[in-house]
């Protein structure tokens, strides 16, 4: 069996100034890959934008909980 690496993530840093609390999720490794290249992306296209809906649509009720 393969032991999984998970990391805690950013959602949100906290930002007194707009009353914004930090929020942290814990994630699988390479997903912290991911999000981390999709937070740098200035440029989107509505295409990506519909792929990324599209793939969230087939894998929700796929989520696995990280924090039991």
């Amino acid at each position: 069996m393969v032991k999984l690496i998970t990391q805690n993530h950013h959602i949100i840093y906290d930002n007194p100034e707009h009353k914004q609390k930090e929020v942290i999720v814990k994630i699988y490794k390479g997903e912290h890959w991911i999000l981390t290249q999709l937070q740098r992306r200035r440029n989107i296209s509505e295409g990506f934008i519909k792929q990324v809906k599209v793939w969230l649509a087939l894998n929700d009720k796929n989520g696995v909980d990280l924090n039991e």
